[in-house]
C-alpha cells in the first residue's frame, strides 16, 4: 500500500502503540496522520516552519514529539492534535527525537553537535550531551532511562549518563563513515550484566558488527558475500509480510544477549548505499545463534532490508520505492 499526500520528501514514519495509526513527517513541514487499515489520511499536525526530520509517539500513545530544521522540538497532544509544548535550546537543525520508555523524558539530536534530554511535561532541559565533533544524527534512551546513546557524523556512537551528561563510552574504531542511525534492543541481558543492546548503522562500513552496549566488547563481525541473486525471502515486489511474520514468530520466545549491530552499506544483494535508518523487530533480541534479533534497515538505494543479527544474513529485500528509503518502522 502506498500513502500519498506530502509535497516533499518523507523523512520519518512512526506507528501508534496500538498499530492503528501511522504518522509521517516531511520536508514540506507537515506531519500527516493515516489510518493503517483504511490507508487514508485522517489528520494533520501543523506548526513547524521548516522540514520535519523526525516524529514519534510516546509509549502510551498520549503524546507525539517532532523534530525540525526550525531548531525546535514540538510536543503534541495525540487526543486534540494541538501543540502543547515547544522545546527550545538547540542552535541548529534538530535531526531526531525519541521518548523514554515511561514517556516522561524526551531526547533530541541536533546539527549543533549536541543531544539534549527534556522533561516531556514541562519542556525543561534536564541535561545537554556535548562532545561530538560533528552533527549528532540520532539519539535514543535505554529502557531504564539512565543511558543515552547518540550517533554522529564524526564517525562515532557514544553512550552517556542521562543523569550527569558524562560520556561513558565511545564506539570509535568500528565506524568507517558517518553514523546515521541508532536503535536499541530492549529485551534480554548481556552476560556481562548490561541491561540492553544497541543497534547502529553507518553509511560506508561493509560489515555487520555486534557489541556489548555497556563495555564496548565485540560480540561478532559478519561479512556477508556480495551477490546479485535475490536473498532468501525474495527480492521482488510486494511487502513480504508473510515471510516477516514467520521469522518474527520463530524468534519471539527466546531471550538472548543484547548487541550493538552496525548495519552494512554494501552486500548482500546489490546493497552499496548509505543506511539512513534502522529498527529492531518488536520483541526482538540482540543475541546470536538461531533466535537472534531481526533488524530492518533503510538504504538510500531505495531498498529496505531485513537482517538476521545472529547470522549476518539478509533475509528479505523490500522493493518498490523509486528513491532513497529514509525511515523504517515495525507495527507493534
Amino acid at each position: 500500500r502506498t500513502l500519498r499526500g506530502h509535497a516533499a520528501r518523507v523523512g520519518s514514519a512512526a506507528f501508534s502503540p496500538d498499530g492503528a495509526r501511522l504518522l509521517t513527517a516531511s520536508d514540506d513541514g507537515n506531519i500527516l496522520c493515516w489510518s493503517v487499515e483504511a490507508g487514508r489520511r485522517i489528520g494533520e499536525l501543523t506548526g513547524h516552519t521548516d522540514a520535519v526530520n523526525s516524529v514519534v509517539f510516546s509509549p502510551d500513545g498520549v503524546l507525539i514529539a517532532s523534530a525540525s530544521c526550525d531548531h525546535l522540538v514540538r510536543v503534541w497532544s495525540n487526543i486534540s492534535g494541538q501543540c502543547i509544548g515547544l522545546l527550545r535550546g538547540h542552535e541548529h537543525f534538530v535531526k531526531a527525537a525519541a521518548f523514554s520508555a515511561d514517556g516522561t523524558s524526551l531526547v533530541s539530536a541536533s546539527n549543533d553537535r549536541t543531544a539534549r534530554l527534556w522533561c516531556a511535561e514541562s519542556g525543561s532541559c534536564r541535561c545537554t550531551f556535548a562532545g561530538h565533533e560533528s552533527s549528532v544524527t540520532a539519539a535514543v534512551l535505554c529502557t531504564s532511562g539512565q543511558i543515552v546513546l547518540t550517533a554522529s557524523n564524526d564517525r562515532t556512537a557514544r553512550l552517556w549518563s542521562a543523569e550527569t551528561g558524562e560520556c561513558k563510552y565511545i564506539f570509535r574504531d568500528a565506524f568507517d563513515g558517518w553514523v546515521q542511525a541508532v536503535s536499541l534492543s530492549r529485551v534480554g541481558a548481556c552476560s556481562c550484566g548490561c541491561a540492553l543492546g544497541v543497534l547502529a548503522a553507518t553509511g560506508h562500513d561493509k560489515t555487520l558488527r555486534l557489541w556489548c552496549a555497556e563495555t564496548g566488547g565485540s560480540r561478532g563481525v559478519f561479512k556477508p558475500p556480495c551477490a546479485e541473486a535475490d536473498t532468501e525471502g525474495g527480492g521482488g515486489g510486494g511487502d513480504g509480510g508473510g515471510e516477516i511474520g514467520e521469522a518474527l514468530k520463530k524468534r519471539a520466545a527466546a531471550r538472548k544477549r543484547p548487541r550493538l549491530l552496525v548495519v552494512p552499506a554494501g552486500a548482500p544483494g546489490s546493497l552499496r548505499a548509505s543506511i539512513a535508518a534502522t529498527a529492531f523487530a518488536p520483541h526482538s533480541h540482540g543475541g546470536g545463534g538461531g533466535s537472534a534479533a531481526l533488524v530492518l534497515a533503510a538504504a538510500e538505494d531505495g531498498v529496505a532490508r531485513l537482517w538476521d543479527a545472529g547470522s549476518g544474513e539478509c533475509r528479505l529485500e523490500l522493493r518498490g520505492h523509486t528513491g532513497a528509503v529514509t525511515s523504517v518502522a515495525f507495527s507493534p
